[in-house]
């Protein structure tokens, strides 16, 4: 989308988010939909996190993983723009701020940097609507920074979070947009970035028209309750080892085949390829 005046918007979403409001300390709506935007900045900025008992929000780590991800796309987007987007950048690394390295997850965390007591996983102080062991995993902007906070436990833990302990898939929460997304089989990789992530598609062909005219389609001929598992792939008839489609696919549209099969295979599984 184009038909707007990106600078204007973004120098806006700028000055939000390094400029304090006047209601940024108002907490009226709060819990749920509070007054202010970027609630609490100056302390936030101060302090590099959201601290729980000064942030005049829902949350304070579940607001300093959002800034910190609305931060790191607000940087994406200057980037393009020829801004200078350095602090930004740094910014989207906060989220490192409210991780406790002791018990390994995200934890609310006190103005005088002290950690809120009574901490277990299911907690739900510190976040909005959900819990400490759900709210960790929310830094798509740095998998692999999160991964090594992890200390290499991190495909174990994410395995077990979706499955019960009847070793079952378990949905965590939802939404009908990854549901669709799920269903192509692709997913956006990184909010502020237009790459994709290639998953198993669930129809033998899909067909995206976008209001500009660009086609995306999807075909995965061989796709069933079966074969779930993807063998191959080809991006415009040329076969591609990367587990992700590039930005020119939704820019200027393409042609994708998935070859789909029963059991795994090494496709996409070379570090190169992620």
């Amino acid at each position: 989308m184009r038909n707007f005046d990106a600078r204007s918007a973004y120098d806006s979403l700028v000055r939000q988010a390094t400029v304090q409001n006047v209601d940024a300390e108002n907490d009226g709506g709060c819990p749920g939909q509070c007054t202010g935007q970027r609630q609490a900045l100056n302390t936030y900025l101060a302090k590099q996190y959201a601290p729980q008992d000064a942030c005049h929000c829902w949350g304070g780590a579940a607001e300093t993983l959002e800034n910190s991800l609305a931060d790191f796309s607000l940087a994406q987007w200057g980037s393009r723009l020829g801004a200078d987007v350095q602090s930004l950048r740094e910014r989207g690394d906060w989220w490192k701020n409210t991780y406790d390295p002791a018990v390994g997850y995200q934890r609310a965390r006190k103005a005088d940097g002290t950690w809120q007591p009574g901490f277990t996983p299911s907690t739900d102080v510190g976040f909005a609507q959900g819990s400490s062991a759900t709210y960790t995993w929310m830094v798509p902007q740095d998998v692999s920074g999160l991964a090594s906070l992890m200390n290499g436990s991190a495909v174990q833990r994410l395995d077990a979070f979706f499955h019960d302990e009847n070793g079952n898939w378990a949905v965590k929460g939802g939404s009908a947009l990854r549901n669709v997304f799920a269903a192509i089989g692709l997913f956006p990789q990184t909010p502020g970035r237009a790459e994709l992530l290639v998953g198993s598609p669930l129809f033998p062909k899909v067909e995206v028209r976008r209001s500009n005219g660009v086609r995306l389609t999807i075909e995965a001929p061989a796709t069933s309750d079966t074969n779930q598992y993807v063998q191959s792939l080809a991006l415009n008839g040329r076969n591609r080892a990367e587990s992700w489609l590039p930005e020119s696919f939704i820019t200027h549209g393409g042609r994708v085949v998935v070859q789909m099969g029963a059991a795994p295979t090494d496709w996409g599984a070379a570090p190169v390829d992620h």
